[in-house]
């Protein structure tokens, strides 16, 4: 914590310092009232951002150490006569300064409080007159103009007897259109818990001085005239005024102590490109704070389990494989290598190996926060190399890792995705489901990304009912004709005339199977038919899905030959009326 709050403190006065010397005598007023906003976040921000680093764990060899005669021995106890310990010489210290920091918090809070109900009294008890977005509040006590939110507190008096310039009352809307009185809360409210860090009240004097800047150069640019207006100002800083005014709190009020900066800004315009590249300085300052005060997580690359290496690999300790896989970033020996790279940089890496080495090897390798998809696309790179080649059922991973990857889940969108499409096939009554098998694919994919807790949080996977099988094409049935003697050759002995295509003429060929529903209605579809479904017109596309899912459809088709044939489709049997 303590080094927290040093980090955050030297982050403000920086940044402050920057804004000292390169931005408070410049005319951007309101870019200035966000940088000083934006450099009290980020200031306690940066302490906070932890950046990880992966290191390969160093193996540290035992060192002998005899020392000398000359030199002490530090595990050596020695008595010590001369130190006494009593109870009297402890001394809590957290303790103090934590009843410290409670004391100095509930001192600035009732500071805070007390302001706070000073404005609020002045509202409840005193007249008020609403003028569009304003609501002047008429004092009898003879307090300067000041402003809280959208209440603007003047003089009664004053007020009736129009003694108030109308510049003086500009400058006070400007402070509630603008409100300015967000940025003393936001200060005031840091003050109250940061009450020791002393920066705090140099931002709190800057951020009111450029609220007036603000006022200032409203009143300005409506075309007041710079010298009536200071004049204005300077009425207000007499010695009866001074004696009698009294302190406004936490309102923006004229500020005696800043006529003199507010009277120079006046007369400064800041060019655009100017600010431009004052902006772009703070670039390299951010970088700068973020690597001087930011925190370095070192993290050392788990270890597998120890294993007794072989002569041969005894000596030559300088061939090593250690392998680091984090999300989707392979580092091999510490070097970044792309999933394409993998095997060919493994083959590199070996190329100079002896037999030995590749059979003594011992691979190093650790993943974490890897989807097993990932893990399993390095494993099968990993096999193409002479390495895994060398050593048969050599894996890259050890075995099990499948068990403990930890699964990242599908992302918020893929869920809601998969909770809308399995409720409606859950809430589908059995009996009668039509499924779609991209709806099914979907459903399977999404549950495959999933983590053990989505699983169980998410609807139930629909229990889709098997697929009917196809039925088979009937046989086509032929039918029997009764025997006959009459023949032609009998018939024309009979003196019965025969026409002449009848004689001689073989007997006809069986009639053609009957052709598949699903190829007819392909065959439909590429001949640009018009589908209807339960008289509802719908795609060729819908038709086949329909059929895939239920052979027992019903199917009349019209207008074969024509350019513009029409498929009937319909649960319920399709009957034909004759005119």
């Amino acid at each position: 914590m303590d080094t927290y709050l040093l980090k955050s403190t030297a982050c403000m006065f920086i940044l402050w310092a920057f804004y000292k010397l390169l931005l408070e005598k410049e005319s951007a007023h309101m870019f200035k009232r966000f940088f000083l906003l934006g450099a009290l976040l980020v200031s306690f921000t940066i302490p906070l951002i932890v950046f990880e680093e992966y290191v390969n764990p160093e193996v540290n060899s035992p060192i002998s150490y005899e020392a000398s005669q000359n030199e002490p021995v530090l595990n050596q106890e020695q008595p010590n006569h001369n130190v006494v310990v009593t109870d009297y010489d402890t001394v809590n210290w957290t303790l103090l300064l934590f009843s410290i920091y409670v004391l100095g918090g509930a001192a600035f809070a009732f500071r805070f409080i007390k302001h706070l109900l000073q404005i609020v009294n002045r509202i409840r008890n005193n007249p008020k007159i609403k003028e569009a977005s304003y609501i002047k509040v008429l004092l009898g006590d003879l307090l300067p103009p000041h402003t809280f939110f959208s209440f603007i507190f003047l003089n009664k008096t004053q007020l009736e007897a129009n003694q108030i310039p109308n510049e003086v009352l500009l400058h006070e809307q400007t402070h509630a259109r603008q409100l300015h009185s967000l940025d003393v809360l936001f200060i005031e409210f840091l003050q109250v818990i940061f009450w020791f860090n002393p920066i705090l009240y140099l931002y709190g004097k800057s951020i009111k001085l450029n609220h007036e800047f603000l006022a200032d150069q409203a009143v300005l640019e409506k075309g007041q005239p710079r010298k009536s207006y200071q004049n204005t100002l300077l009425s207000y800083i007499s010695n009866e005024s001074l004696k009698t005014y009294q302190s406004t709190g936490i309102a923006n009020a004229i500020n005696y102590s800043s006529f003199k900066k507010r009277f120079i800004i006046m007369k400064k315009k800041t060019s655009r490109k100017s600010m431009v590249l004052r902006s772009m300085l703070l670039i390299p300052l951010s970088a700068l704070l973020l690597l001087g005060f930011s925190e370095t997580k070192i993290i050392e690359m788990q270890k597998s389990e120890p294993q007794e290496p072989n002569e041969v690999y005894a000596q030559r300790p300088e061939k090593q494989f250690v392998l680091l896989v984090h999300k989707s970033q392979i580092l091999l020996n510490n070097e970044n290598v792309p999933l394409q790279d993998f095997a060919v940089t493994i083959d590199v890496l070996t190329e100079n190996w002896e037999e030995p080495d590749y059979t003594s090897v011992i691979v190093q390798a650790n993943f974490s926060e890897t989807p097993i998809t990932f893990l399993e696309k390095v494993e099968a790179e990993f096999q193409k190399t002479h390495l895994a080649k060398a050593n048969e059922n050599m894996n890259v991973f050890p075995e099990g890792y499948q068990n403990r990857v930890v699964q990242e889940g599908a992302s918020r969108k893929l869920m809601a995705e998969y909770n809308k499409l399995a409720k409606y096939y859950n809430d589908m009554p059995r009996n009668n489901m039509h499924i779609k098998g991209s709806d099914i694919e979907r459903l399977e994919y999404i549950y495959s990304l999933m983590s053990d807790k989505q699983k169980a949080d998410a609807e139930p996977f629909p229990d889709f009912p098997e697929p009917p099988a196809m039925p088979e094409a009937p046989v086509p049935v032929r039918p029997v004709e009764p025997k006959s003697d009459r023949t032609p050759s009998t018939l024309e002995a009979a003196g019965v005339p025969v026409p002449r295509s009848v004689v001689g003429v073989a007997e006809p060929p069986l009639p053609p199977e009957p052709e598949d529903p699903l190829d007819h209605i392909i065959s439909m579809a590429k001949k640009g038919a018009t589908f209807y479904f339960e008289d509802e017109k719908i795609s060729s596309d819908k038709a086949i899905e329909l059929l895939k899912n239920n052979t027992d459809l019903n199917i009349q088709t019209t207008r074969t030959n024509s350019k513009n044939p029409k498929v009937k489709i319909s649960k319920s049997p399709i009957t034909f009326e004759r005119k």
